[in-house]
């Protein structure tokens, strides 16, 4: 099925940044997405490396359709083994059978990616200026620490300088997998970025194409919807600002 159904499209799906729902039809159909939910609910009630050799068969043609059904599979598994009946009788069958896909927040800042050190208040709790009674259900965003002017003075402001005096902990600052338990991935991957750009940098200038629209988009991290097209020139440090169009200037005053 990976090599019918994913394969001939991937390259396709990841140009236009498109995430392929009805993929996961035909991934339900053939039974993928209900491998550790029991018989008694739908499932194909496999065992784990049944399950493994599944997921290993997605990841060679694609992984981001790997990563996908394991986290399905494992709210499947923590529901299965850890939920109540209601919430057994209520989700299972469902997510095995009829095309409903499980996802959950992860990344928080004291836990990084680690889920299983994720912490939730128990009891009546304030966060800055708002009181949260014992239940309520809370949605962390980056963006919104991000603007807090008690943390970032002027937060919509564009102020690279303000690096230079600020040294906010791990709980004001959330990048992608932060915390004490970020990511070695992201890790690397932003270490390697670092040097490319230091040594591109030393050889071309880049500017923004003027007029270009920039729309913000969030998927796993903020983006430009469209990309943002650049101009590259030999350094002749003849450094300027582009002005652009688009709702970035919701987000951000720029120069």
């Amino acid at each position: 099925i990976a090599n019918r159904e994913i394969a001939p499209n991937i390259a396709a799906w990841d140009r236009a940044h498109t995430f392929p729902r009805a993929l996961y039809a035909k991934l339900t159909e053939a039974g993928i997405m209900g491998m550790l939910v029991p018989e008694s609910y739908g499932g194909v009630g496999a065992d784990y490396v049944s399950y493994a050799l599944a997921i290993e068969e997605l990841a060679k043609v694609d992984a981001g359709t790997a990563v996908t059904v394991s986290v399905h599979s494992m709210i499947c598994h923590a529901i299965a083994t850890l939920g109540s009946d209601e919430q057994r009788g209520g989700w299972l069958e469902q997510l095995a059978a009829r095309d409903v896909i499980a996802g959950f927040g992860l990344t928080e800042s004291d836990a990084g990616s680690d889920a299983a050190s994720i912490r939730a208040t128990a009891r009546r709790v304030k966060i800055g200026s708002l009181t949260l009674p014992h239940g309520s259900t809370i949605v962390c965003g980056h963006y919104l620490t991000h603007h807090m002017p008690e943390l970032y003075p002027e937060p919509e402001r564009f102020q690279p300088a303000r690096w230079n005096s600020i040294d906010p902990s791990q709980y004001e600052y959330l990048p992608f997998s932060a915390g004490p338990r970020a990511c070695i991935g992201a890790i690397f991957a932003t270490q390697l970025l670092k040097i490319s750009l230091t040594l591109m940098l030393q050889r071309f200038r880049f500017a923004v194409v003027p007029g270009t629209r920039i729309d913000r988009v969030a998927r796993i991290t903020m983006q430009p919807r469209h990309g943002m097209p650049m101009m590259i020139f030999d350094n002749d440090r003849q450094y300027a600002s582009s002005r652009v169009a688009g709702q970035i200037h919701e987000m951000v005053e720029l120069p």
